[in-house]
């Protein structure tokens, strides 16, 4: 699996290791695996080691979402690091929003060269 995981629970730390080729999607599954594993601590601090890392991640785009005041900072924060490596990082108050943003950014991304996409 290209990412792993390790809790260590006396220093409530997650160690995630990156290896090879890795997927957004292998991203969001971590995520996953994360939040369903019964020994994950209430804190999480988190050293990510990307060394061994093979790939990229590819043109995709990340539409945050944060309701409150203290995930917007997080979320800003994420996004300022996650811009370099993503062609768009935008940080949303519901779901909704966040879906058309992408989709929009999708659609505009699929036109031939030179179509018209209408007002700016």
């Amino acid at each position: 699996m290209p990412i792993t995981y390790e809790i260590d629970r006396s220093r409530r730390l997650i160690r995630t290791r990156c290896t090879g080729p890795v997927r957004i999607g292998e991203v969001l599954d971590h995520f996953g695996a994360l939040d369903d594993d019964p020994d994950r601590p209430s804190h999480l601090d988190v050293p990510v080691d990307i060394s061994g890392m093979e790939t990229q991640p590819g043109p995709e785009q990340i539409g945050l979402v944060a309701d409150t005041v203290p995930l917007r900072g997080t979320a800003r924060m994420f996004a300022q690091h996650a811009g370099a490596h993503f062609e768009g990082v935008d940080i949303f108050d519901h779901h909704d929003q966040a879906e058309s943003w992408l989709a929009e950014r999708t659609a505009a991304r699929s036109r031939a060269p030179g179509e018209d996409t209408g007002p700016s």
